[in-house]
């Protein structure tokens, strides 16, 4: 398919920004099809909020082995809580950084990353035999501040579009 919805995720244990319209990817990645995150959906508050620039995260290199390991050493855990729903109204809007959706062979995996083959995921749900990522249900999803996997039984992946010609 052309586009991949991925819904149904609240936000609890941070990587709210998973949910999204996800458009095909002109790469592939073991051999199977991959997605780039193309809009989200945000308050129009937000929108009217935007600077001039847009909203442009700069994320900072990934880390050596080593120094994750000293990075988590002194960790706490915390509980981080869904977002309050928004009251006002709602668009779909181009996303600020990059999120993909692809297939980890060496997981066995439909994983969401920040990076194609990224070891660090945000969320990834077992499914070797889809060849594409479609009505995949059992995601787990990284607890940011729990440091560790919660299954999200709401979360869900459903094609959308057409058939993408090129």
């Amino acid at each position: 398919p052309a586009m991949v919805c991925v819904t149904g995720f609240s936000g609890d244990g941070g990587n709210m920004g998973i949910n999204g319209v996800y458009e095909l990817y002109p790469a592939r990645y073991h051999g199977r099809v991959v997605y780039q995150k193309l809009l989200e959906k945000r308050s129009v508050d937000d929108l009217y909020a935007c600077p001039p620039h847009g909203y442009v995260v700069d994320r900072p290199p990934a880390l050596s082995p080593k120094t994750r390991v000293l990075a988590h050493s002194t960790q706490r855990a915390l509980i981080i809580k869904a977002p309050r729903p928004n009251r006002g109204l709602e668009t779909l809007w181009p996303v600020p950084n990059a999120w993909f959706l692809f297939f980890d062979a060496g997981s066995g995996s439909w994983c969401i990353s920040s990076q194609v083959g990224r070891t660090e995921v945000y969320a990834r749900c077992a499914g070797a035999e889809d060849l594409i990522p479609d009505n995949l249900h059992c995601w787990q999803v990284w607890d940011c501040g729990q440091n560790l996997w919660r299954e999200h039984h709401g979360l869900r992946t459903a094609r959308s579009g057409g058939q993408k010609q090129g």
